[in-house]
């Protein structure tokens, strides 16, 4: 077997064709020593197959750079036991275009890490259904700005469960069109500390069929100056219930 006799200082000289040319069974004796000693060019004459029967512990023996080298192809025919294995560190050195190829399965295996490193445009890039994995953990990743990807339908897809779970500077930072796309029970599902981060433009996008629904919890965690923000059409919709938790400065603001 060539990775039980071989030493790191060969095994960092095969090149990807040489490594393209080894038997499985070789490639899968390489040790937690001798895989960080393959170049990051020489990784690509990888199979996904070879990949995948490295297991768990070959993966996390990869250096982070090893890692980075690997093409999108490899990394999503990877396990999502081998994702789920993936160190802090791997997952840092990810670009943001490997971390989008990522399947469904593969996603909701990745953890905070890797998706909190998404950006708009890569948010922007998967399907639905890979972003729908995201449990409550997960959805608070994201950054901010990165959240401009999300289309409305998939805002509306997440459910009152996925958007409860955002913080409130990330749903503050929803555009006043992915706020007006909203479903009414969705904003129902919003905590008050998310009420309480509205902009006044995202409160003039708040429907007349939403503010009626609105908890009296929600309506007391408004400020003034969001109360200030209801335009005259708005207004009207209040509850008397909802009127009458306001206190003295939110009736004034109105």
């Amino acid at each position: 077997m060539l990775g039980g006799i071989c030493a790191a200082p060969h095994v960092r000289k095969l090149g990807s064709a040489d490594l393209a040319g080894l038997p499985s069974a070789d490639i899968l004796a390489f040790g937690s020593t001798q895989l960080p000693a393959l170049t990051a060019a020489t990784l690509a004459g990888l199979a996904t197959a070879e990949l995948v029967a490295l297991g768990t512990a070959g993966i996390a023996a990869f250096t982070p750079a090893q890692l980075a080298a690997l093409s999108t192809t490899q990394l999503f025919g990877l396990t999502t036991a081998q994702v789920k294995a993936l160190t802090t560190a791997q997952v840092i050195a990810l670009s943001t275009t490997q971390l989008a190829s990522f399947g469904t399965a593969q996603a909701q295996a990745l953890g905070s890490a890797g998706i909190a490193r998404l950006g708009s445009a890569d948010l922007a890039g998967p399907p639905s259904a890979d972003i729908l994995v995201f449990g409550s953990t997960h959805l608070s990743a994201p950054t901010a700005a990165a959240l401009a990807g999300l289309a409305t339908a998939e805002l509306v897809a997440l459910g009152t469960a996925g958007i409860a779970a955002f913080t409130p500077a990330q749903l503050a930072a929803l555009s006043t069109v992915q706020l007006f796309g909203l479903t009414t029970a969705q904003v129902v599902a919003l905590t008050t500390a998310n009420i309480f981060a509205l902009t006044t433009a995202e409160i003039v996008a708040l429907t007349t069929a939403d503010i009626p629904a609105l908890t009296t919890n929600q309506i007391m965690a408004l400020t003034t100056a969001e109360c200030a923000a209801f335009t005259s059409s708005q207004i009207p919709a209040f509850t008397d219930l909802q009127l009458g938790v306001m206190n003295t400065a939110q009736m004034s603001a109105l």
